[in-house]
């Protein structure tokens, strides 16, 4: 039985290219869309859910420390 719980893996091994970022998007939205849902129902706002998303995006890119607080 498959797992219900899971990223799917890349199709081919085109990386870098715009389909594969397409790829990659399509097979994290639904993960992206719970988080989001989640993070709703606890009382977070909207935009900062995705402002939020944006600067762990970034960090994990990269590989910087937060920078919230320090300017």
């Amino acid at each position: 039985m498959a797992e219900r719980n899971r990223i799917n893996a890349p199709a081919h091994d085109a990386r870098g290219t715009l389909a594969t970022l397409e790829e990659c998007k399509f097979a994290l939205t639904p993960s992206l869309s719970k988080l989001v849902e989640m993070a709703e129902a606890a009382g977070w706002q909207r935009d900062h859910i995705a402002i939020a998303i944006a600067m762990f995006a970034d960090e994990t890119f990269t590989g910087a420390p937060s920078r919230v607080g320090t300017h």
